[in-house]
């Protein structure tokens, strides 16, 4: 028999990198990037089996049963911009899509919570946990119109801004990997509570072709707070959002 019947080139394997869980609410129509992660948990579980014993027969045999669900970890740096966005889901009922990187991916129902972990002397990080209610085992062979792409931020936004007064206020670039995006600024105070008294924020969009905006914080005449949380978020038709958060202090 000619050996060569039994070769076979495998040029398809593929690493973890760009694999990724993406979610989406039930009134949505596409999936996003849930949340940036070290790994991608599957929360696909063996099939239970059930044994039979015949007087007939010299086997026992079995038949197969319901699949088991898993409760998986994942975890993810822990800092306020993905705390605000965990937020967002958390205790919602959402489907999941489990994506590899050429695009196959299987759809699961269920819902998320996090915590933090022990802070020592390193990165530090929290637990997201994803607990599954259904799941479809079918895969879905090319999920790309299932997906939609994130707009990243390019260049560094910083976390703290210092002396923003009522006159001058601060100046913070916004700088995207697409053009001509749109910025939204919102204020939350330190329980996450939107807060429109404290601080004011002058919006300049992105010309045509350019993927740089700005935004000029400025303390509110009125506002009597001495900190208060800018919520950035920059969005474009086509694109899920991005979103980042500044702690804003203010000055009189």
């Amino acid at each position: 028999m000619n050996d060569a019947n039994f070769k076979y080139i495998e040029d398809r394997a593929q690493s973890g990198y760009s694999a990724g869980i993406f979610v989406k609410e039930q009134s949505d129509t596409k999936y996003e990037l849930l949340i940036a992660s070290e790994s991608v948990p599957s929360i696909f579980g063996s099939p239970n089996s059930f044994e039979f014993d015949l007087l007939q027969s010299p086997n026992i045999g079995k038949v197969q049963g319901k699949m088991t669900l898993e409760d998986k970890e994942i975890e993810f740096l822990l800092h306020r911009d993905n705390i605000y966005r965990l937020e967002t889901f958390k205790g919602l009922l959402l489907d999941f899509l489990y994506l590899t990187p050429d695009f196959v991916g299987w759809h699961f129902t269920g819902t998320l919570s996090y915590r933090p972990n022990d802070a020592g002397a390193e990165t530090l990080k929290g637990t997201m946990t994803i607990t599954p209610m259904s799941v479809d085992n079918t895969p879905i062979l090319d999920c790309r119109s299932l997906i939609q792409e994130t707009i990243c931020f390019t260049d560094v936004i910083p976390a703290y801004v210092e002396d923003v007064d009522a006159t001058t206020g601060k100046t913070v670039a916004i700088v995207c990997d697409t053009a001509e995006f749109d910025i939204t600024v919102s204020f939350v105070d330190e329980f996450g509570v939107e807060d429109t008294t404290s601080a004011v924020a002058t919006v300049t969009d992105p010309t045509a072709g350019a993927k740089s905006g700005s935004v000029v914080f400025k303390k509110a005449g009125a506002g009597t707070k001495a900190n208060v949380i800018a919520i950035v978020t920059a969005s474009k038709s086509g694109y899920a959002s991005a979103t980042t958060t500044i702690a804003l202090e203010l000055v009189s």
